[in-house]
């Protein structure tokens, strides 16, 4: 909290290091198994760099992904699989988006379906991680 204390001071909270930091301290609660922390500083993370980037701004899907690990980690699993889609559509949309972000994707929705225990989805997505080249 101490950091976000001084970038807010140096940058202001309308900056891209404000918002990492936000993204950070919600991996950090994520890690510590404290949900509605970490859901609260992802979500302030996205509203920052929404106002900072276009809605298809990379940093934004990897946010969605985030939020969707928060969900998946609750078994709240259509609002993960609602996450983990909006960040595999800017993942897929976005030519700078490298394959493994869109493989990690497809795993990630496979394993929400295999969890639910729509075995046939499961494999459709983990067939197509495995159909991207690497």
């Amino acid at each position: 909290m101490q950091s976000l204390t001084l970038i807010k001071k140096s940058y202001g909270n309308k900056h891209i290091y404000y918002a990492s930091a936000c993204n950070e301290l919600g991996i950090v609660y994520n890690e510590m198994e404290n949900y509605e922390k970490a859901l609260q500083y992802y979500e302030k993370a996205i509203r920052l760099l929404k106002d900072l980037f276009d809605e298809d701004h990379i940093s934004i899907a990897m946010s969605y992904n985030n939020i969707a690990s928060v969900y998946h980690a609750q078994d709240n699993y259509e609002k993960a699989l609602e996450y983990y889609y909006a960040a595999l559509k800017i993942y897929e949309e976005d030519f700078n988006a490298n394959n493994l972000e869109i493989i990690n994707s497809y795993n990630n929705i496979a394993t929400i379906y295999e969890a639910q225990g729509n075995n046939e989805k499961a494999s459709e997505y983990y067939e197509r991680a495995t159909r991207i080249e690497k």
